[in-house]
């Protein structure tokens, strides 16, 4: 199987068979109208949606800041399927109906100028955890399905450990043979006009948030669900605090676009994670009723992404800055173009956001 591709170039470059919202998609009518009668329906549709929309924007809304950001068309990998994102509405009537886990889907339609995005969900992100796997044995457990799986063919990780050097190695040397792989991999640059902002979803990113704001606030966000009782109180004290995108580091992102007023465009750029093995594969996880509990997907971790999303969204938007949502199927192609860009910022402070930081500091190019 050949190396993972590469969504994120494929969304900007709109190449290699990805869709656009205007692609050759025909839908079979089991009566064919005439070409009149489709201009009419079209025009009604059109109309209808236009109008509910601007009549919610001039209801609560300022209007989105105008994007370059493409449309396109996504599509799942296993253990990879596609959340929507919505950017407008109401966030319980417009939203939470793609926010459960039988919602996510196999394709997906990235609508930039309606404000519309999707995300992938690694929903059994046990394996390839690149920052962990840094100061790990070729021999642990991850190691041995990353270097024997197909879907890992070509990979960074897979191509490190083959070298014996880099088995051998202390984390410092690992970390610089880590920058030279990376250095050399082609990915998109982004220049001085441009943030990439990495922002860590899915699992414990929205655990923490929502104790840090309280039970009460996390189930009026997130309702009555039983995904979302089993997350009680005493669970959530044992959560790990780091981490945690909470106002303060959105304000650190803030401060950053403020003191570099050249920016004019923010990426945000997420893909929502969940520790946990693949089905079949809970005996390779010492701690698996732990991380499952804790890690496991479910609707309230879907919903809370998704408002953290938005809210980050929402305050980039206040700032005048063109705002792109965007998520890699690919981790080898996110670390290429976090360490290359000009401006990067991962504000959560776990492992692999440390990690994507250091390289930055190695490889940006301004």
């Amino acid at each position: 199987m050949s190396a993972p591709v590469d969504e994120q170039t494929k969304l900007l470059r709109k190449q290699h068979g990805v869709t656009s919202d205007h692609g050759s998609s025909k839908t079979r009518w089991s009566v064919l109208p005439s070409v009149a009668t489709v201009v009419a329906t079209v025009a009604t549709v059109a109309a209808v949606t236009h109008g509910a929309r601007q009549m919610w924007i001039a209801g609560s809304h300022t209007g989105a800041v105008p994007t370059s950001q493409l449309a396109a068309t996504l599509t799942a990998n296993p253990y990879q399927p596609l959340m929507r994102v919505r950017m407008w509405g109401d966030t319980n009537a417009a939203n939470q109906e793609f926010c459960v886990v039988s919602a996510l889907s196999d394709r997906c339609d990235v609508i930039p100028s309606q404000e519309e995005f999707c995300v992938y969900v690694n929903t059994n992100d046990f394996y390839y955890r690149m920052s962990d796997m840094m100061g790990a044995s070729r021999d642990s457990f991850p190691m041995t399905r990353v270097m024997s799986d197909p879907r890992y063919d070509g990979s960074l990780l897979r191509t490190l450990f083959s070298d014996d050097a880099f088995e051998h190695s202390d984390p410092p040397t690992r970390t610089d043979m880590l920058a030279t792989a990376v250095d050399a991999k082609q990915c998109e640059v982004y220049g001085d006009d441009t943030l990439l902002l990495h922002i860590r979803s899915g699992d414990s990113g929205w655990i923490d948030r929502a104790a840090a704001r309280g039970e009460a606030d996390a189930e009026a966000d997130m309702g009555e669900g039983d995904d979302e009782k089993r997350f009680n109180k005493s669970k959530h004290d044992n959560v790990q605090r780091l981490g945690l995108i909470d106002a303060n580091a959105i304000a650190g992102v803030m401060n950053y676009l403020d003191s570099t007023p050249q920016i004019n465009r923010v990426i945000m750029r997420t893909t929502l994670h969940f520790g946990v093995p693949e089905p079949g594969d809970e005996g390779n996880d010492p701690d698996f009723a732990s991380d499952s509990e804790h890690y496991g997907i479910s609707g309230a971790s879907l919903w809370g992404s998704n408002s953290m999303l938005r809210d980050i969204y929402n305050q980039i938007q206040a700032r005048g800055k063109e705002t792109w949502v965007t998520s890699n199927a690919d981790a080898d192609q996110d670390a290429c173009e976090y360490a290359k860009a000009c401006h990067f910022i991962s504000p959560d402070g776990r492992g692999f956001s440390q990690l994507m930081t250091t390289l930055n500091q190695m490889l940006h190019r301004c």
